[in-house]
């Protein structure tokens, strides 16, 4: 059942893109037929506007393959972060004698899963939240190396922290930075050149040059919407059609609401 849903929401997604890929792709059409009627076309056909789409296809070829290496890695972090907070969360059922100290642990785990819930409900990601219950349950493995708890079980969490930080650092860089800010920027004018020079340009019949400039607009524009998703795909709800599944991570806060008792 729960598959099911899945599945319709993201087929939900996918429409909505298309739909508005599809909406502003109407509303270029509707500026050519303007034009068309106003008589303000004043470009002739010439070979080089098929050397020019080329090379802003290869434009954003380039940045379509830059932000996948990232979306890849993305798509692992959340897993990731389940086999670590779960392992450090079954060496303290069995290292941990003291039902006081072993529910404060239980309690920053649950504080940890549920700051970075919060943050990705929030489409941000605040690290000094993460890095204040990490602290907490590092302190927490210092008092149990102090109480004579066995060095593997020490060193075991430990990894684990190390681990968790190194994850909560890539989901910051993932959010913060964004793939060549310039290459961007220069694809989405030369997409409004190329689109603009179509609106302009003479195309006998009619029919063909809306055909056309719909095709090389649906294209164009529907990447470019693709490449600012896949470049932060951490993004909650509905509002990305390449968002990272975060599932195993509402998993990971329910294992530990249902294992409260020791």
């Amino acid at each position: 059942m729960l598959i099911n849903f899945a599945c319709i929401c993201i087929d939900m997604r996918i429409s909505r893109f298309i739909f508005i890929v599809a909406l502003i792709v109407a509303g270029v059409l509707t500026l050519k037929i303007a034009v068309h009627f106003l008589g303000f076309e004043f470009i002739q056909l010439h070979p080089m506007f098929s050397a020019v789409t080329g090379g802003v296809i290869f434009i954003i070829g380039i940045l379509f393959g830059g932000t996948l290496p990232d979306y890849k890695e993305s798509e692992k972090i959340p897993g990731e972060i389940s086999v670590s907070v779960k392992s450090i969360y079954k060496d303290m059922k069995l290292s941990v004698t003291d039902k006081k100290m072993f529910a404060s642990m239980h309690q920053h785990l649950k504080d940890l899963v549920g700051a970075m819930i919060d943050n990705f409900k929030n489409n941000r990601w605040k690290q000094r939240e993460i890095n204040a219950v990490l602290d907490a349950i590092d302190e927490d493995i210092m008092k149990l190396s102090m109480r004579g708890v066995q060095i593997g079980f020490i060193a075991r969490m430990r990894n684990e922290i190390t681990n968790l930080e190194r994850f909560s650092n890539r989901i910051e860089t993932i959010k913060e930075t964004s793939f060549m800010p310039a290459a961007n920027t220069i694809a989405k004018v030369v997409v409004t050149i190329v689109i603009g020079m179509l609106i302009f340009t003479t195309i006998e019949p009619f029919y063909v040059t809306l055909f056309i400039l719909a095709a090389v607009s649906f294209l164009l524009i529907g990447l470019l919407m693709l490449i600012k998703d896949i470049d932060d795909p951490f993004e909650p709800g509905d509002r990305s059609v390449a968002d990272v599944d975060l599932k195993l991570i509402y998993k990971l806060e329910d294992y530990l609401k249902n294992h409260d008792n020791k």
